[in-house]
This record gives structure tokens, C-alpha cells and sequence, in this order.
């Protein structure tokens, strides 16, 4: 017996003792959650004495139908408990899976793959959270994306990221976004948090287009997998951040050994005297780092690009060390640089093109 032969065979069931105890009843199951929920809720009202017990094995029905009503409660138990099962396998295999990405996009693309193909969801779709929206950026099946989608018209997305949690759509609380209820063909959908650095750097959307639509069991999933492909980004994303600092500083190291070569060059002439002054380091004025920067600011930087401690270029500048960390910590934000390293690349980046241009 499958699924749905099992909520079929408890919805008669239910609507047999119902009737013959002459207890109202909402309406048949939909999914197998329901069903055995609802199938619970009769067995209480019967065990609660709404109608006594004994009066039944008066009904022309008989005793049996009791019986093979709470039998039956106990096949969907174990059905269901035997679904979960093969969920969490799934959902561990996809984990291992996603691990095998090589980029941030290729992540996204198999987390759609696996919630919609794996998992059983018909559709999937992942979006970026921008300050004034979302982007949707993957899908799965082809539905929506790159789509831009304000964020003022999507009060579940911001739910979403106020509580850090898996939210539910419906008709009444939490209504669906217009272009999300479009782009997953459904107006109940579940939306979770994609949580890197302290922070919501996406939501994963997923929907079913079947009549009962998203369950219970479908929130603690998302949940589940919203989770692991947060730290899967996490990682992704700062194995992407170390491998951009590493390309950064060899770009940079190969144009100081340009432009070290081109000096040498040019220095070797009989009718040129030796200077051994040496200059120091300045930030170009039409430079893009010079518009970022203030005056204090270049002159900390200066001193920073020449390997001077926090002590030093504060000595040097008549102030105190916290003013020199927190000036520093500006200009790495300004810039763009995660650390000094990255910062001293930047600069040699700046000023290998300042020469280039002015030969």
C-alpha cells in the first residue's frame, strides 16, 4: 500500500466512526500528514468519551472497524517514519553531492537540482538579498531567474530574514509575493534563510503544486537543508575570497617585477648619475584609491604600504595608536581589502598602472 491508498483507507475509516458515533467531521485528509493527524484527533474525541465507547459494539458496523482503524494509524506511522528515513539518506547524499561544486553558482545550481529532483519539491529557486531586493539567480526545472524582485512586495522573504527561520506562506497572515507566487506557480511556498558571516546572504524558495501543497515534514526539510547549504556557501565563499586575495597579490607581485625591470633598464646609462635617494611611496591624486581615501587617511596608508606597525606610523604622525587602527580599519573597508596584504596589493596594482600611464 502506498501513500495514498493508506490516506484513502483512513478517510473511510474516519468517516465510518464519525458516523456511526454521529461525531462531525471537517472533511477528508489530503496528505498522509493529515491523515494521520486527523485520524489521531477522532481517536481522542472517542477515547475522551464524546459518545461512549460501549455504545459501539452496538453499531451495526462492529468492533473490527475500531480495530482496523487504529491499525491502520500504526501502518501510517511507520510509513511515514520510513519516508523520513529515506529523506534524511537523501538529503545526506545531496549534502555530499553540493560539496563537489566548484563555485558559488555551481553550488546553487545543485541545491535547486537536489530539492526539486532529490528531495521532491516542483519547484526550487535561490536568491541573492540585495539592500533594496532579491535576485533570483538559480531554479530548478527553469523556472524563473535572473529575475529582480522589490523588496517591499515581499513581506514572507523579509519575515524570513527578520526571524532567521523557514516561513510558510498563506492566504491570510502571510501572504505570497506576487512575481515569487508567479515564478514558483503557487501561492503557498516555503522561503528559508541562507545564513553566511553573521548574516542572510540568501533565501532558498521551494513549492509543490499538488493539492495539499507544503507540509509539515516539508518545513523541518527546507529547515534541514537550508542549514547545511549555509555552511557549504560559507565555506565556498571564503575558499573564493582567499583564492581572489592569492590572485590579487600575484598579479601585483608580477607588475612590481615589470616595472622593477623597466627601472633597471632605464637606470643603466653612463651619463646619469646614481641617486640612492629613496623616494617615498604616494598615492597618485587621480587615482581610484585617492578619491576613496582623506588626507589622513593617505598619509596612514603611505606608511602602512611600507610595512610601518600601527606604533610607528603613530609616532611618526603625532597621534595615538587607536586613532591609527581605526584609520586603518577605514581604509581597508573603503578599498575593499580584507587585510594589509591584500591592501599593499591593491596599492602596487594602483600605482604599477599610475607609471605605466605616465611613461
Amino acid at each position: 500500500m502506498n501513500a495514498r491508498e493508506m490516506v484513502g483507507r483512513l478517510n473511510d475509516l474516519d468517516e465510518q466512526l464519525c458516523g456511526a458515533f454521529r461525531v462531525p467531521r471537517s472533511g477528508d485528509a489530503a496528505t498522509l500528514d493529515e491523515a494521520i493527524t486527523m485520524a489521531a484527533a477522532t481517536t481522542d474525541r472517542l477515547l475522551a468519551g464524546e459518545r461512549p465507547i460501549r455504545e459501539y459494539t452496538l453499531s451495526p458496523i462492529g468492533p473490527s472497524t475500531l480495530a482496523a482503524f487504529l491499525a491502520a494509524q500504526v501502518e501510517a506511522r511507520e510509513m511515514r517514519a520510513a519516508d523520513f528515513v529515506h529523506v534524511v539518506r537523501s538529503l545526506t547524499d545531496g549534502i555530499r553531492r553540493m560539496k563537489k561544486a566548484g563555485s558559488l553558482q555551481g553550488l546553487g545550481r545543485q541545491a535547486c537540482t537536489e530539492l526539486c529532483d532529490v528531495l521532491g519539491f516542483d519547484n526550487a529557486l535561490l536568491s541573492l538579498v540585495g539592500e533594496d531586493g532579491f535576485v533570483v539567480e538559480e531554479s530548478g526545472h527553469g523556472v524563473g531567474g535572473p529575475t529582480i524582485i522589490a523588496r517591499r512586495e515581499c513581506l514572507a522573504e523579509r519575515d524570513c530574514i527578520r526571524l532567521r527561520d523557514t516561513i510558510c506562506t498563506n492566504e491570510s497572515d502571510v501572504p505570497a509575493a506576487p512575481v515569487y507566487r508567479e515564478l514558483l506557480r503557487s501561492g503557498q511556498y516555503l522561503v528559508a534563510p541562507v545564513i553566511a558571516g553573521a548574516r542572510v546572504v540568501a533565501i532558498l524558495h521551494v513549492s509543490r503544486q499538488s493539492e495539499g501543497g507544503v507540509s509539515v515534514r516539508d518545513v523541518d526539510v527546507l529547515d534541514s537543508f537550508a542549514s547545511a547549504y549555509s555552511l557549504l556557501h560559507e565555506r565556498m565563499l571564503n575558499t573564493e575570497r582567499v583564492q581572489q586575495q592569492r590572485t590579487s597579490i600575484a598579479r601585483a607581485a608580477a607588475r612590481l617585477t615589470e616595472e622593477v625591470d623597466r627601472i633597471a633598464a632605464a637606470a643603466i646609462s653612463l651619463d646619469v648619475e646614481y641617486d640612492n635617494r629613496v623616494e617615498p611611496p604616494t598615492i597618485a591624486p587621480d587615482s581610484a584609491l585617492a578619491a576613496t581615501l582623506s588626507d589622513r587617511e593617505r598619509q596612514v596608508f603611505e606608511r602602512l604600504v611600507l610595512g610601518a606597525s600601527n606604533a610607528e606610523i603613530a609616532d611618526e604622525l603625532v597621534i595615538t595608536v587607536e586613532t591609527v587602527k581605526t584609520h586603518v580599519k577605514r581604509i581597508l573597508r573603503k578599498i575593499g581589502a580584507i587585510n594589509r596584504s591584500e591592501a599593499i596589493a591593491l596599492y602596487m596594482e594602483a600605482r604599477t598602472e599610475s607609471l605605466r600611464y605616465s611613461v
